[in-house]
């Protein structure tokens, strides 16, 4: 999985970045440097590829040109609405501790922080660097390896040549010509073979084919926003809010519920309207699968975040104790995860918060800990 992610708007002095990938490539290794218009193929999920990308990457890249912040045809700028990639990824990876290595094309300058929604605004605190399509080109470029190399090893030379960065599916793809470049694949055929049978053999397979990755039925239409999520993204989504081996692929009331408690922990310092249908939107699907499978130990996706290292947490044990008519105030010193698990079951019960899921009685909530840490 490459190691560099490079973020940018693909209107943004696209010339430039093509130049800046290249460069990148050439140093590090093309298999070392991931763009979304190289490095997504046609058939793959974008938000599933943009997630795992940011997971397993180092270092993002993030590249400003002076069309940034630009305001889009519907009289919006790109980076305020929830679902422009540029802000997913880069705030997915300020949430997640990437290191970003903001860079300003051209004369652009770093957005003022109050320009920036609230989750990206930390990114003004990174050292920006300025890189020049003209004269001082190569001494930019060169500046941008040297930061870069600090969180990737200096890497062989590529042995694969690093030729133009564009494939023809991604020149089509860049100027929204899928359509033309389908129909010239039917023309193709149809000249070449003579016969309108083969046509009408392939269309549907392709049609067919089509259907399984864009739809799915109403189990995932529970979980998404978009409901346009293959089975693969369904379960990966799950592993990611730690829903049992039992319940993947099949979204039941306990999905939905794990599901709630993300969007509570993910929207910490915002007013939080419970949702009884728990979706989630493209945004959270790449937070999610950025995040990873949950770890050995944790049931919740507010678990992994309170607690990063384990919930047998000093703080957590000592919070309990005090809770009277509750046998959680018996929790030994040095107790095991099981002993930890009883405590807050205990717990909820002495405080009139058990859940109507049974399986949520032993974990660790917002409004558990809430309730905890406003005891006198």
């Amino acid at each position: 999985m490459p190691k560099i992610f490079v973020s940018y708007r693909r209107a943004d002095l696209p010339d430039l970045v093509d130049r800046i990938f290249d460069h990148l490539s050439a140093h590090f290794g093309k298999h070392e440097v991931f763009r979304d218009i190289d490095d997504v193929e046609p058939s793959a999920e974008f938000a599933k590829k943009i997630g795992d990308a940011l997971r397993e990457c180092r270092v993002i890249v993030a590249l400003i040109g002076p069309n940034w912040l630009a305001i889009s045809a519907d009289g919006q700028r790109g980076i305020d609405k929830d679902d422009d990639w540029v802000r997913t990824e880069l705030s997915t990876g300020l949430t997640i501790n990437l290191p970003i290595v903001p860079v300003t094309l051209n004369r652009a300058t770093l957005p003022a922080a109050d320009t920036l929604p609230n989750q990206m605004r930390s990114l003004i605190w990174r050292q920006a660097l300025q890189l020049e399509s003209g004269r001082t080109f190569s001494m930019d470029v060169g500046r941008l390896i040297s930061a870069v190399s600090q969180y990737v090893p200096e890497a062989t030379q590529a042995s694969d040549k690093t030729g133009p960065s564009r494939t023809w599916f991604a020149a089509f793809l860049s100027i929204g010509k899928l359509k033309i470049a389908f129909s010239i694949v039917a023309m193709t055929l149809l000249v070449s073979v003579g016969t309108i049978p083969v046509i009408r053999d392939i269309i549907p397979e392709i049609t067919r084919t089509a259907k399984a990755i864009l739809n799915s039925d109403d189990s995932y239409a529970a979980l998404f926003t978009n409901p346009r999520q293959t089975e693969q993204t369904v379960a990966s989504v799950q592993r990611a809010l730690c829903v049992p081996s039992t319940e993947l692929g099949n979204i039941g009331s306990l999905t939905l519920n794990l599901a709630e408690i993300y969007k509570q922990t993910a929207g910490e310092g915002q007013q939080h309207t419970p949702d009884p249908s728990a979706r989630l939107a493209q945004t959270d699907v790449v937070k999610l699968l950025s995040a990873g499978p949950c770890p050995q130990g944790y049931k919740n996706y507010f678990e992994r975040k309170a607690f990063p290292h384990s919930i047998v947490d000093s703080g957590l044990i000592s919070l309990l104790n005090k809770v009277d008519g509750s046998s959680a105030n018996n929790i030994p010193p040095n107790p095991t995860e099981s002993q930890v698990r009883l405590g807050v079951k205990s717990a909820r019960e002495a405080l009139g918060l058990m859940p109507s899921d049974p399986a949520l009685a032993d974990q660790i909530t917002p409004d558990l800990l809430q309730k905890l840490e406003n005891r006198p």
